[in-house]
Formats: C-alpha cells, structure tokens, sequence
C-alpha cells in the first residue's frame, strides 16, 4: 500500500513539474531550462511564475503561513513552490526509507509515508496558529497604547514608529510591524501599507485593526475613536477566548459522555 502511494505522489510529482514546461518536447526544454536557447532566462521566470500560481492553488493558505515565518527571520527567501517541492521530497524520502528498509506493507508503513508528506507544512501551519494566538493577545495592548500616545498629540505615524522599537521576548507585533515599515515604499502612508500588510497575513483581526486604524487616521480623528478601537478589539479577542473555552468545554463533555456511556 505505501509503495501505492509513493507511486501516486511520484507520478503527482512528475505531471505537475511536466505542466510547467511550456514546451512539450523533452529536449527543447531541457534546452530552455538550461538557458541553451535565447529566452531560456524568460522562460525559467515564465516556469517560476506557474509554479507559484500552482502552489496557490493547491495550498492557497501557504502563502501566510510563510508570511509569518518570514516575520520571525525564518524561511527566508522561501517561496511557496519551494516549501511544496520540499515536502514532496520529504514524503518521496519517506517512501524510499520504507523500501530500501523492507518494512512490509502496514498500516505502519502507510502512515510514516503519509506523516512525512505532510510534516512540513503541519509544522508551518502549528506556527501560524500561534502567531495568530500572539497577535490576537497583544491588539488590545497595541490599540491602548495608540489611544494614551494620541492623547498626548503625538500622530498615528508616529506613535506605531515607536511601537516597533518595543523589544521583548516572545512580542510579536512590533516585529510585524517593523517587518512591514522596512518594506513600506516611500509615497505610501504607513496606515495604507499595513492595511495591505494585514491583507497578507491571513488574520482577520490584523486586518480589521489596521483598516480600522487607516480609517481614523485619514479622517484626522482624535484619541477618543482609538480608545473606542482599543475597545472593540478588546472586546473582540475575550469574545474569542470565551469561544474557544465552550468549544473546549464542550468536547471535554464529549468525551466524558463516551467514556461513561
């Protein structure tokens, strides 16, 4: 069974490597890949870009999972293409092991196979799920601090430049923030560019903070609306953890129900 399955990922493998060839012939995109024929550069940029479409498309949530390993200084220079090609050669690696080992079809041997392709991108998304945990914790502090900086006539600009010279260990959003100021282009509002930062990361309470932000810092709004921001989203992440305590309540109720029953 597991050699079933390594056959089926190898043969995945092979067609999607196959698609992103725009030429069918074997020797001319050998040729094309090596940058043998003129336009062979244009070519391999043409292959990269269907392979990030690709991996979009097969894993669209991969993209800010990245994203946020990026952020804490991991996986730099990493695209989504290459985190897929290397879980597929961990899962091929897998298969190899089971066969070059001799371990007889089982369900043992099915489920190493099957762990090993998808170990990675569990780990990425496991880390996704606690940055988003962080983030969530530290917007209310975030939105607070704004709102006291304000009152003191300091701008919005301004006061997130300094949020973002905050260190400590395990904060996250300051780094998210020094993240998205270094990459900021010039004749961008800060607000703006972290409103399209917050589109990347996937979490939904980012982007509602930063458009909510954008919004009062282009109305010229005062203190009071970041307090009243400060507000909901306090508001909002205790309305989470009450969430996520029922739901928790509720599967410890299930299990204890099958145990006695």
């Amino acid at each position: 069974m597991a050699l079933v399955v390594g056959a089926m990922v190898t043969l995945a493998v092979g067609l999607g490597v196959y698609a992103l060839l725009p030429q069918r012939d074997p020797r001319a995109a050998v040729r094309q890949v090596a940058g043998l024929e003129a336009g062979g550069q244009a070519t391999l940029v043409a292959a990269r870009a269907r392979a990030r479409t690709l991996a979009r498309r097969v894993f669209p949530q991969l993209s800010q999972w990245l994203y946020w390993e990026q952020v804490q200084g991991r996986w730099r220079g990493w695209t989504e293409e290459a985190v897929l090609v290397a879980q597929a050669s961990i899962g091929l690696a897998a298969l190899a092991l089971v066969y070059l080992a001799q371990i007889p079809a089982s369900l043992f041997s099915v489920a190493l196979v099957t762990l090993a392709s998808v170990s990675l991108v569990n780990r990425l998304h496991s880390r996704f799920q606690d940055a988003r945990k962080r983030i969530e914790q530290e917007l209310p502090l975030v939105a607070m601090a704004l709102a006291t900086t304000a009152e003191r006539g300091v701008p919005v600009a301004t006061a997130l430049r300094h949020l973002a010279a905050v260190e400590g260990k395990g904060v996250l959003f300051p780094r998210w923030l020094t993240n998205a100021m270094a990459s900021c282009p010039a004749a961008v509002p800060l607000t703006e560019w972290l409103q399209e930062q917050a589109r990347r990361s996937g979490i939904p309470a980012l982007v509602g903070f930063a458009g909510t932000l954008h919004t009062i810092e282009q109305r010229g709004k005062g203190h009071e609306e970041l307090y009243t921001l400060a507000q909901q989203v306090t508001n909002a992440y205790l309305a989470g953890v009450q969430r996520r305590v029922k739901q928790l309540d509720d599967r410890l109720s299930l299990v204890v129900g099958l145990f006695y029953f």
